[in-house]
């Protein structure tokens, strides 16, 4: 089989934050918009009616939006002791082919892909999540 891309990397612990913060903001993407427009619209209420309920009411947002923070923090703590748990005090080396299919190893496990399994690609400074 002919690969068109292999790739080897170091997988360390401060891999982890990167891709995850991308992933889920890819993922909350909708949410954001979301909140973002209830924000402006409790802001133009209370902008329009003068009532002090709306500023209460601008919180609520707010909130939300510390909440997802929140479980993101979470996400990357569970991730890294996921880690830990997994390979102590080494750094594994991760091994990745592209060709017909996507091979995947990482120190004794290989695993391959469809290259139709893939969903989604995000790109982030330093790495590309499959």
């Amino acid at each position: 089989m002919d690969n068109f891309f292999v790739s080897e990397f170091q997988y360390t612990e401060e891999c982890i934050p990167e891709y995850l913060k991308r992933w889920w903001r890819e993922n909350l993407i909708v949410s954001y918009i979301l909140t973002a427009l209830v924000f402006l619209y409790f802001f133009l209420m209370l902008i329009i009616r003068r009532n002090l309920v709306y500023l209460f009411l601008e919180l609520l947002p707010i909130l939300l939006l510390l909440l997802i923070r929140v479980k993101v923090s979470r996400a990357i703590k569970i991730e890294k002791e996921r880690y830990q748990v997994n390979y102590r005090n080494t750094v594994p080396l991760m091994h990745i082919e592209i060709g017909q299919d996507i091979l995947y190893r990482i120190e004794d496990k290989e695993k391959h892909l469809s290259l139709s399994d893939i969903k989604k690609v995000l790109e982030t400074p330093d790495m590309i999540v499959i």
